[in-house]
């Protein structure tokens, strides 16, 4: 099975959320309509793989019962704040992103400003 690798659950929440605002409705349908007015090269399985998982990370909800698997889904607030949280960590600099390198990685960092202290000692001793 070839899996598209830069296709993500976000892209798939921003698709479903533009199309939601498109229809002006508050819940979709995942069937030939929503594949329809959707332009995109993903296959229809794909986009049904990345629904179960948003729906498995409570990002999508079934607002009504009835209907198939994929009928009547909505937004939940959680995946909401996927999206934005996603967008956000795009938008990021370099320098933000050195800077998040370097606090995730505060052990290696006290390590080799250890390492370089101690050589500076150990030229001026001899």
């Amino acid at each position: 099975m070839k899996k598209t690798n830069n296709f993500s659950e976000s892209d798939f929440l921003d698709i479903f959320d533009k199309e939601i605002k498109n229809r002006n409705a508050p819940m979709l349908t995942l069937d030939e309509s929503f594949y329809d007015s959707v332009v995109t090269n993903i296959p229809k399985n794909e986009l049904k793989r990345l629904a179960d998982l948003c729906i498995k990370k409570s990002w999508l909800k079934k607002a009504a019962f009835g209907g198939s698997k994929y009928a009547n889904l909505q937004l939940t607030s959680a995946g909401i704040e996927e999206m934005k949280s996603e967008k956000k960590q795009q938008e990021r600099t370099i320098v933000k992103k050195f800077s998040d390198y370097i606090e995730n990685h505060k052990g290696i960092v006290r390590l080799f400003l250890f390492i370089v202290a101690i050589i500076t000692l150990l030229i001026q001793i001899f």
